[in-house]
């Protein structure tokens, strides 16, 4: 059947191409040819639309070397160097390579971007050439894509070439290869680069919009994909489609903030579409795509059964069989396709079907390699499926993988793997001794000094035990993601001028150590739960928060993403809580306010009682240092663990003693006895009949929460009736921190 007839006009001929704008493309019936071809299922009469071939012979010689090129990219996945893009072992043996091919890369880029046409001799061979680099590109060159304003010519290329007969005209052979190379430079060059795909997603330049209208063409749609087009392979429709998924995937994996431009777009109906798609590759990019861009209700229906799940496990897999763990086949190497499964299983139920379906083994081969990228990212999925109580019982039966965690926590020296390690370990009970004390140590913000400060001969407030807590005083935690660091350094100091006492990890979410994080807190007053969706998504934000509520630590809400309904575990948790909102970085100083009058005095240093608390800490300091080494003051090591202090404390029988609120997590109703016997409360006991550690936090949530219904249910409930019994009740629930 004919693909084109001579009263079809060609772009040329509709806007009066002149020579020297390049020659003319010949109409012609395709020919019988021996070029390789692949079949996109049966050809119809009715489909309407038949793409055809590219004869390869008559165009010259820039346009052979392009479709040569095109050719061997597609059947390598991508690259014409048969190796994952970011291969440390091929980067090396193409560095030589790049150096001496950029003087010509950059020449090419500043070409382009002062024409006006792409389809000439000379611009061809200028996008040839950055397609060359971008086979060769390290995350360094492509970076640099970012300050030679690469999306504004990707934009403007798009733009000169596209037409919408562009995948069906003969006339437009030109524009179509010049199409297909903009797309191959793109997916290599956003692969290695975060800067680029920032960039290139941001709503300003129209790049994810301008894509997803491909989705809407007859040929990219399943019905176009199923009718029947005969071409060769790196020029048919599926081709040309998995080059658009490949840029989009790249885009989004590398920058989730992305995901709002991508909404917008109406990108998802259309990849959700694709997963029906007969085409395995097809539904490989397109749900690796997916699994960045959806909520939890289009999750649930999307993984209601175990096929996507399966099918994700057989990518894994496949990369797993082959040399360097990069499949040719599917163009994924296991890092890509497992930081896929950690955005797969922040959905609860996709924890589960992931660890029955067969992920863990290839994990724990993961975590084996000597590949930095694919530990860290074995690592971060096993931490996030850790999070489920099913899968933590089966992964604290599975001696390999306790091993291979512990070797790691032991010997690795990569923060993020070893951060990960600890965190399971810590989680699995399985830490044993003192081994989650990794990394940085953390600091406590101190309250504004007083007038004088330095001057007058006294110290500032500083930690008592130099552990970055002030032992004394419970603070105000502050648990955030790292993208929102900024923001949140704004409010610590808003607390810090309002006399608050102020936890916070300043450094970032990495720095965080386990130690430091469970004694933060232990120790806190409060917790503000700053969240965003890259909050519910990041492991150690989890980590955090669970062990808060775990010690039914009294939390406030902060929302810091405009328009971010909290879904999932972070859903459940923040319940039905009043939350402020400090989405608008234009109204802080409102919603500050706010946030002070939620806070109340929890955490608060009173600024007529500071000279006295800064007196009381320093005398503090000194009794604690003479009953830590019995010599009057003489040779303290204030390096002590938390188990230390806590029984060096325990010790001091002249001051108040405070019980840690993990321990308490864990009471019997015996110790609950004991604790109210301990306090002068003995007869108390028969109305906390039942009661555990638990119940006794609860009951302390609430009093820090909603005091006026907890001092009326202890008279109505549980039968209080005396003042003292109150205020001694009171005082010993406010030794629990």
């Amino acid at each position: 059947m004919g693909c084109g007839t001579s009263s079809t006009p060609s772009r040329s001929e509709l806007h009066g191409r002149s020579v020297e704008e390049g020659p003319a493309i010949p109409r012609r019936r395709p020919k019988q040819t021996n070029v390789e071809t692949v079949i996109v299922g049966p050809p119809t009469e009715s489909s309407g639309f038949h793409a055809p071939e590219v004869d390869e012979t008559d165009h010259g010689p820039i346009v052979r070397r392009c479709i040569e090129f095109l050719k061997v990219a597609t059947s390598t996945g991508g690259q014409t160097a048969r190796r994952s893009p970011l291969d440390p072992e091929g980067l090396q043996q193409t560095a030589g390579q790049r150096k001496a091919l950029y003087p010509e890369f950059v020449a090419s880029l500043e070409r382009l971007h002062v024409t006006q046409s792409y389809i000439d001799d000379s611009s061809m061979e200028s996008l040839l050439t950055v397609c060359r680099m971008s086979d060769l590109t390290d995350t360094e060159l492509a970076n640099e894509l970012v300050e030679k304003r690469y999306p504004e010519l990707f934009v403007k290329i798009w733009n000169a070439v596209y037409d919408k007969d562009i995948y069906l005209s003969p006339g437009l052979t030109r524009e179509y290869i010049a199409f297909n190379l903009l797309k191959q430079a793109t997916i290599s060059f956003t692969h290695v680069s975060w800067n680029l795909c920032v960039e290139m997603g941001s709503a300003k330049h129209g790049i994810v919009p301008l894509i997803a209208k491909e989705f809407d063409h007859p040929l990219m749609t399943q019905e176009g994909l199923r009718s029947g087009v005969k071409r060769a392979l790196w020029n048919s429709p599926r081709e040309t489609l998995k080059k658009m998924i490949n840029i989009l995937a790249n885009i989004i994996r590398k920058n989730i903030d992305n995901k709002p431009v991508f909404r917008e777009a109406q990108i998802v109906p259309h990849l959700q579409e694709l997963l029906k798609c007969r085409f395995m590759i097809m539904r490989a990019k397109a749900l690796f795509c997916l699994v960045y861009l959806i909520n939890e209700d289009e999750n649930e229906a999307l993984n209601t059964a175990d096929d996507n799940i399966n099918f994700v496990l057989k990518v894994l897999g496949k990369c797993l069989d082959q040399r360097g763990h990069y499949s040719d086949h599917y163009t994924f190497s296991a890092e890509v396709v497992v930081n896929g499964i950690v955005h797969m299983a922040v959905n609860d139920s996709n924890k589960v079907k992931l660890v029955k379906n067969g992920v863990l083994p290839k994990l724990i081969t993961m975590l084996k390699t000597d590949n930095i990228a694919e530990k860290r990212a074995a690592a971060k999925a096993v931490w996030k499926l850790a999070f489920h109580e099913d899968n933590k019982k089966e992964f604290k039966t599975n001696h390999t993988l306790i091993s291979v965690l512990k070797e790691l926590q032991s010997s690795e020296t990569e923060h993020k793997i070893l951060k990960a390690c600890s965190a399971v370990l810590w989680m699995l009970d399985a830490t044993g001794g003192d081994g989650v004390e990794k990394g940085q140590h953390e600091t406590v913000e101190k309250p504004p000094t007083l007038p004088g400060g330095k001057d007058n001969g006294e110290m500032e407030v500083q930690s008592v035990d130099g552990d970055g807590f002030d032992d004394d005083k419970p603070h105000v935690m502050i648990s955030y993601q790292w993208g929102c660091q900024m923001q949140m350094i704004k409010v610590k100091e808003l607390l810090r001028a309002a006399g608050y006492h102020v936890w916070m990890d300043v450094d970032n979410m990495g720095g965080s150590t386990l130690e430091s994080m469970a004694t933060a807190v232990e120790r806190s007053a409060v917790v503000l739960v700053c969240f965003s969706e890259k909050y519910k998504r990041s492991a150690s934000c989890r980590t955090e928060a669970e062990y808060t509520y775990k010690l039914q630590k009294p939390i406030i809400p902060l929302r810091l993403q405009l328009d971010y309904d909290p879904d999932g575990w972070l859903g459940i948790m923040i319940g039905a809580k009043l939350y402020v909102d400090m989405s608008r970085p234009d109204n802080l100083e409102e919603d500050f306010s706010k946030l002070k009058q939620q806070l109340g005095e929890r955490g608060r240093v009173a600024k007529e009682g500071f000279g006295t608390l800064r007196s009381t800490i320093k005398s503090t300091r000194k009794e604690r240092k003479e009953n830590i080494d019995g010599s009057g003051g003489q040779g303290t090591d204030f390096n002590r663990s938390t188990t230390q202090r806590r029984s060096m404390n325990a010790k001091n029988t002249g001051t108040q003693e405070n019980v840690c609120a993990k321990a308490v997590s864990a009471w019997t109703n015996d110790q609950v006895n004991a604790w109210l016997t301990k306090h002068g409360l003995v007869g108390l006991k028969n109305r906390f009949d039942g009661y555990s550690g638990q119940r006794l936090l609860g009951l302390k949530t609430i009093s820090a929460e909603a005091p006026d219904f907890f001092y009326s249910e202890l008279k109505k409930d549980l039968g209080f009736k005396s003042l003292l019994e109150i205020v001694t009740f009171k005082q010993a629930l406010d030794g629990i921190i």
